[in-house]
């Protein structure tokens, strides 16, 4: 039993251990208080707070006409306690006044708790538009 022990701990360490991750989530993905959500969304950046480990990232309204600048997610960034989301701004794409696909939706998965979370474009902090949660 004592020389299992080694191997059950690293089992423990390893089955415990989290990544920071994010995805893009597709239309059929968003549901429930999520999707209610980004229905109040009205552009910039948001973030909704779901479970102790899950939070979403919400950038751009439904609508951003030609001519008008998007935030593009390029990354999100782990430093001690403070998570930074990283992302920059080019023009939007214009359908002929239906939806664009401007309007984008992230879920990240978490590491571990932090105390701040910022997001940053060409070394500048952004305010987030909207912060909500469960």
């Amino acid at each position: 039993m004592e020389r299992l022990m080694p191997f059950f701990l690293l089992l423990l360490v390893v089955g415990c251990s989290t990544e920071l991750t994010f995805t893009e989530m597709t239309k059929a993905e968003i549901n429930g208080s999520i999707q209610e959500f980004i229905e109040q969304h009205d552009g910039g950046i948001s973030l909704f707070f779901d479970e102790e480990n899950v939070i979403y990232i919400v950038l751009n309204s439904e609508m951003v006409l030609k001519d008008q600048a998007a935030f593009h997610l390029i990354g999100i960034e782990s430093n001690q306690d403070i998570l930074t989301i990283h992302v920059s701004q080019k023009q939007a794409e214009d359908l002929l006044g239906e939806k664009a696909e401007n309007q984008k939706a992230y879920k990240v998965n978490l590491d571990k708790p932090y105390t701040t979370i910022r997001a940053r474009m060409d070394e500048r902090d952004l305010p987030f538009n909207m912060v909500s949660g469960k």
